[in-house]
């Protein structure tokens, strides 16, 4: 299990953003005769997404010491053109990374989800606590006998704080967009995955930035 991820600066995320659409546009235009693919003019983006050709630009190529900060309706059109979803502009190996590990780990989230989540979609209150419980994970227990290690107890009782505030997260989100049981069972039962592995080992010590 690692830490959880630090959220990176505006700065940060931004150059993520002007690498990944530099990568992507050598590679997302049309195929050649010989099997390989063109890069994706900035005409073409503009023409499928009407973002201003100066603000493409400004994407690809930011000028020295400045970072891009585009808006929303403009991160959305640019997804939009290439075909993929927003959060892929923005995501670098750490996110890919963790995603990966949260996958690796759903086998047993994902028994679980199919036991908690009823045939007709009904699931309980606390969907994802229920599943990490239901795998042994959650809550973190002290050994029998206790601890005498106020540190150390401290240490669970924030693991675990941690670990039910980023449940409650996910079952808000899963409870806005999903009806359906199929999607409801995978959703939850990648997310229990995901809590599960982005839980830190002590929350109660500063990250630092």
């Amino acid at each position: 299990m690692q830490d959880a991820p630090q959220f990176n600066s505006t700065q940060t995320v931004a150059h993520q953003l002007t690498q990944n659409l530099n990568a992507i546009l050598k590679v997302a235009g049309p195929v050649r005769l010989d099997g390989k693919t063109s890069p994706l003019r900035t005409t073409e983006i503009h023409r499928r997404s009407n973002i201003a050709r100066s603000t493409i630009r400004a994407l690809k190529s930011p000028t020295p010491g400045s970072a891009p900060n585009p808006d929303l309706r403009t991160l959305s059109n640019l997804a939009k053109a290439l075909d993929l979803p927003v959060p892929f502009l923005l995501m670098g190996t750490a996110e890919w990374s963790t995603i990966i590990l949260a996958i690796n780990g759903i086998r047993d989230p994902l028994a679980a989800a199919e036991e908690l989540v009823g045939i007709d979609g009904y699931a309980p209150a606390n969907l994802l606590e229920k599943i990490l419980s239901k795998c042994g994970i959650h809550p973190d227990r002290p050994p029998f006998g206790g601890v005498e290690n106020k540190s150390e107890l401290a240490r669970l009782v924030a693991r675990n704080e941690w670990r039910q505030r980023n449940c409650s997260v996910f079952n808000a989100l899963i409870d806005n967009n999903v009806s359906d049981r199929t999607t409801k069972v995978l959703l939850a039962a990648f997310a229990a995955s995901y809590v599960n592995t982005i839980t830190p080992y002590n929350p109660v010590e500063p990250t630092g930035n």
